[in-house]
């Protein structure tokens, strides 16, 4: 018995949106990942706002660093972390290092960390 062409072709467009689908399906699974994110704003004694000051976030159960600097409105921002308890870091020259003590990071939550730095 011969196969028609048609059926042969068939076969092939079925198995590449077969494998399309997976492709998809894998992707958002992947993506769907449980984290969450640090934010806030550093800011002087006087409240005017600390730009490019090192914010360093550790999460204290695995020992990561995840690295940030303000931005010219004293803001930082730590997308996509772990969920875990953070310890958060402020240096910037000319100022006292701010050390926040750690706290929980919990799913989907974007914590507010406003850090006011002393001079020294």
């Amino acid at each position: 018995m011969r196969r028609s062409y048609f059926d042969s072709r068939t076969r092939i467009g079925f198995l590449l949106i077969l494998a399309v689908t997976l492709l998809f399906t894998l992707t958002q699974t992947g993506m769907a990942q449980e984290s969450s994110a640090i934010t806030g704003k550093v800011s002087d004694p006087s409240g005017a706002a600390v730009a490019n000051a090192a914010v360093t976030a550790k999460d204290m159960d695995r020992g990561t660093v995840w690295p940030a600097k303000t931005n010219p409105e004293g803001v930082y921002n730590l997308p996509r972390l772990p969920l875990g308890r953070y310890e958060l870091r402020v240096e910037a020259s000319g100022f006292q290092t701010a050390l926040r003590p750690a706290f929980n990071l919990e799913l989907n939550q974007t914590a507010r960390v406003d850090m006011a730095l002393t001079i020294g």
